[in-house]
């Protein structure tokens, strides 16, 4: 299994792109996801469980310098999803 699933980095973008969501997810993730409407496993669910708000933020930060380098044409939103979050979701997963 690869490191981030489809469905996983799908809830990552409205993570970060969607404040709403973000909020909720972190007060009730099950209701959250199930609000927008993802399907997702109980194994992805825990990985995402396991996302902690500031580093969140902290990657989302870094996400947002990235992009302002590389200019949003040339960015590969998902690649940098899954560079930035797969270190931070993998520690989740390992806690």
């Amino acid at each position: 299994m690869a490191d981030m699933t489809e469905a996983q980095v799908k809830i990552l973008e409205k993570l970060i792109g969607d404040e709403e969501f973000r909020k909720s997810f972190f007060e009730d993730p099950d209701a959250a996801i199930a609000k927008a409407g993802i399907e997702i496993s109980e194994e992805e669910m825990a990985g995402l469980k396991a996302l902690d708000a500031a580093a969140l933020n902290a990657a989302m930060a870094e996400l947002d310098a990235r992009l302002s380098k590389s200019g949003t044409a040339l960015f590969d939103m998902e690649a940098g999803i899954k560079d930035l979050f797969g270190d931070l979701f993998r520690r989740g997963r390992a806690a």
